[in-house]
């Protein structure tokens, strides 16, 4: 009876052996799995739009040389740079929306010129850049003929600012010309 015993409780242990031991892989391992065969499956897109929203900017400035500038920056919603990058099955993709620039110049003897400022009309060469921004450079208008504004564009690929100079004469024509690029 005793060796039947034996058998029995050898058999008994060998059972639970087996069933622990059966290949079956732990949670850890089968949740570590289900996710890398979702990742593989499924490509996420993350969107960032640069500005998130629409903006509006007015700058009122009276200059002592007769001149009155507005300048009024908004926000194109229409018109965009896409860039796109790849990262385990992560496409993010950053959306640079450009910017509309009115300028308008009042001078008490010349009377007022308007012009409206978008990336084309700066250089058609400039397919790639963002036009961000446009500030008076007041010290080059108070001491030079004409009103002399800084016109700020942005690479998105290589994130590097380009500046430009714009002057308008008393005429209201204008000359466009590169200054600098920066990082």
């Amino acid at each position: 009876m005793s060796k039947l015993r034996n058998i029995g409780l050898f058999l008994f242990i060998a059972a639970i052996v087996l069933t622990i031991f059966d290949g079956r892989m732990s949670s850890k391992n089968a949740l570590d799995k289900s996710i890398s065969e979702f990742n593989a499956k499924v490509e996420l897109t993350n969107v960032t739009y640069i500005p998130e929203y629409y903006t509006e900017r007015i700058t009122d400035t009276i200059l002592s040389n007769g001149y009155k500038v507005k300048i009024k920056t908004t926000t194109d919603m229409l018109s965009h740079i896409e860039v796109e990058t790849n990262q385990d099955n992560t496409i993010n993709k950053e959306i640079y929306r450009q910017h509309i620039v009115e300028i308008e110049l009042q001078h008490e003897k010349t009377g007022t010129v308007r012009h409206i400022l978008d990336q084309n009309m700066v250089s058609n060469s400039l397919d790639n850049l963002v036009l961000r921004a446009a500030y008076i450079n007041e010290e080059a208008s108070l001491f030079e003929e004409g009103i002399h504004l800084n016109l700020h564009f942005l690479n998105p690929n290589s994130k590097k600012e380009n500046i430009f100079n714009m002057i308008i004469d008393n005429n209201g024509n204008y000359k466009i010309t590169p200054q600098n690029a920066r990082t």
